[in-house]
């Protein structure tokens, strides 16, 4: 089989890597977002996990590519891939993607202070923050999110928490009280609140089997404020 060759542009979002297809895809006209990522997959999907894992990427590595919208009245549509296969939406991903695309032209925005993407959740409006700069900030709206299992007990440790979960749109957030998982919610111990995100998606992961590349444990003191990162610096590389 002939080497297939990308152009990919990379940004690092709050700890999450993101790779952006710029050229190298086939152009599928007329067909919908959910067969277009259907296709890529059967068709590419080696090719597109190869963007995402080692030694090009890692195991975290988001792939984003732009599409034609299903909704005339989107800017443009936007599909993600990780290294397993195809994710709906990808938080951290849109907010990377967006950013590029705005910085190097590749989406021309109808609107003066906001762009429309369809995603294989639906429409999700992303809009540049007023200092917006390279590096970049972005935050978006999209689909209400919903609790999908609430109070879940989790075990840390010696320690016992509680876990709601939520479907962001794609994303599976575990909502988690900081100061029962035996951490302040203060900048100077994020290294302590990182960990124990991580030891709360483990645990989650191995318990309850949910299975999504945009799975993310957050810590907040009053647990009602949903731990994906919508409002985030953006670098490029």
């Amino acid at each position: 089989m002939e080497a297939m060759h990308f152009s990919t542009i990379d940004a690092h979002v709050a700890g999450g890597a993101v790779r952006l297809v710029t050229a190298g895809l086939p152009r599928l006209d007329g067909v919908a977002l959910r067969e277009r990522s259907d296709w890529l997959a059967r068709m590419l999907g080696a090719e597109l996990a190869g963007l995402s894992r080692e030694p090009r990427g890692h195991e975290g590595t988001v792939v984003a590519m732009l599409a034609d919208p299903d909704n005339p009245e989107a800017d443009a549509g936007i599909l993600f891939f990780a290294a397993h296969g195809p994710i709906a939406l990808c938080g951290h991903g849109l907010l990377g993607a967006t950013a590029l695309s705005l910085a190097r032209g590749l989406i021309v925005p109808r609107r003066a202070d906001s762009v429309v993407l369809d995603t294989l959740v639906g429409g999700v409006t992303a809009r540049m923050m007023p200092e917006a700069s390279i590096p970049a900030r972005v935050r978006y709206s999209g689909a209400a999110a919903r609790v999908i299992v609430g109070n879940r007990p989790v075990a840390i440790g010696r320690r016992s928490v509680h876990a709601d979960l939520v479907d962001a749109g794609g994303d599976v957030l575990a909502i988690v009280d900081a100061e029962a998982a035996g951490v302040p919610l203060v900048s100077t111990r994020m290294l302590e609140l990182q960990r124990g995100a991580l030891e709360v998606a483990r645990a989650l992961l191995a318990k309850l089997l949910v299975n999504t590349s945009c799975a993310e444990a957050a810590t907040n003191t009053n647990t009602i404020v949903a731990p994906t990162i919508v409002t985030s610096k953006v670098s490029a590389r």
